[in-house]
């Protein structure tokens, strides 16, 4: 995945593929790095990903690692059918109100949700 620091947001660009160990590796370097916060807004570009190596508890499990307390602005972009439904099923196992996550398939569309 690339992680790039964008305009008062992040951009996150995964790859082909997407499993626990790009997530994890991908999770890391945005905690890493100084200019991120917990409430970095925060857009999961997922159009290039042709090949989904999470199951859906793998999925449920990632939904729930956000604190409570973070106020955090997340958009996915998945234009793939069965990766806009894993995003929706991400969306709906969140389990804090702080966390504002929306999941488009235009691109341009999610940007100017992260953005505003």
């Amino acid at each position: 995945m690339e992680v790039e620091v964008a305009e008062g947001y992040v951009l996150i660009r995964a790859g082909d593929q997407l499993d626990a160990e790009v997530i994890d590796e991908a999770i890391q370097r945005l905690r890493r790095n100084p200019l991120i916060s917990a409430s970095t807004p925060t857009l999961l570009d997922l159009r290039s990903v042709s090949h989904l190596a999470l199951d859906v508890e793998a999925i449920r499990g990632y939904s729930q690692q956000f604190n409570p307390t973070d106020n955090l602005k997340l958009v996915i972009v998945a234009s793939d059918d069965l990766i806009f439904g894993m995003a929706r099923l991400f969306q709906s196992e969140l389990r804090s109100d702080r966390v504002q996550c929306k999941i488009f398939q235009d691109f341009y569309l999610a940007l100017s949700w992260v953005r505003h």
